[in-house]
C-alpha cells in the first residue's frame, strides 16, 4: 500500500513553471496544504489545472 506523504515534502517536487493539475468536489480532497506549502516554499510561474475547487489561492507573483 502507497503511504500518503507530507505537503512540504510533495511541493519539494514541484519545480518552478510546472503545471499542476488538482481535483476534488466542493473543496474536498483538494490539495489546500500541499498548494500552500508550494507557494511557501517560493515556487514561481505555476499553471494549476483545477477542476471544481472551492479554495480560493492566489499564487500570482
Amino acid at each position: 500500500m502507497r503511504k500518503a506523504i507530507k505537503p512540504n515534502i510533495a511541493a519539494e517536487l514541484v519545480p518552478d513553471g510546472a503545471r499542476l493539475m488538482i481535483g476534488g468536489f466542493m473543496g474536498v480532497d483538494s490539495p489546500h496544504r500541499m498548494s500552500a506549502a508550494s507557494v511557501a516554499r517560493g515556487v514561481r510561474e505555476l499553471n494549476i489545472i483545477a477542476s471544481h475547487t472551492l479554495h480560493k489561492f492566489i499564487l500570482c507573483y
